[in-house]
C-alpha cells in the first residue's frame, strides 16, 4: 500500500511538471496544412520555445496569435523597407502612440503566400522543426 501511494505521488509530481513545462517553457505544435511548403509540410511537428522571445531576426520561424495560433517566418523587422505592389513602405519602429516599448515592435511574417504584420507582444516564441510523423507511417 505504501509503495502504491509513493508511486502515485511521483506520478502526480511528474505530470504537474510536464504541464508546467508545456505552459511556460516550450510546447509542441503541428503544422495543419501545406501553406508553408516547401519548408514545412502538413504533419510537421514544431518545438516552440516560449522563453526569451525578444530578439527576432529575419528568417526565423515563430508562432504567433491573432485569432488563431499560426506559424510563419519573419520576413522583415522594424525599420526595414518592403515593397507591396511596386510601392515601398517602411515598417515602423514605434507604435502609433510613439511609445518605445518592446511589445509594440512590428514584424512582417510570411505564411506561405500570405504576409501579415504582427506585433511582438503577439509572438509567442521561436519555432524549430522536429519531425513529421506521416513519414513514419
Amino acid at each position: 500500500m505504501k509503495a502504491t501511494l509513493k508511486f502515485l505521488l511521483y506520478l502526480a509530481v511528474a505530470i504537474a511538471l510536464m504541464v508546467l513545462l508545456r505552459l511556460f517553457v516550450c510546447t509542441i505544435v503541428t503544422v495543419t496544412d501545406n501553406s508553408l511548403a516547401p519548408q514545412m509540410k502538413a504533419g510537421d511537428r514544431l518545438l516552440v520555445c516560449l522563453l526569451g522571445s525578444k530578439d527576432f531576426k529575419a528568417g526565423q520561424w515563430v508562432m504567433f496569435t491573432d485569432s488563431l495560433q499560426r506559424v510563419g517566418k519573419i520576413a522583415a523587422t522594424a525599420g526595414d523597407t518592403i515593397t507591396v505592389d511596386s510601392l515601398q513602405y517602411e515598417i515602423p519602429t514605434t507604435c502609433s502612440t510613439g511609445c518605445d516599448c518592446e511589445g509594440c515592435r512590428i514584424f512582417l511574417v510570411e505564411m506561405g503566400k500570405n504576409r501579415v504584420l504582427v506585433k511582438q507582444k503577439n509572438i509567442k516564441g521561436r519555432a524549430y522543426r522536429l519531425f513529421n510523423l506521416k513519414l513514419w507511417w
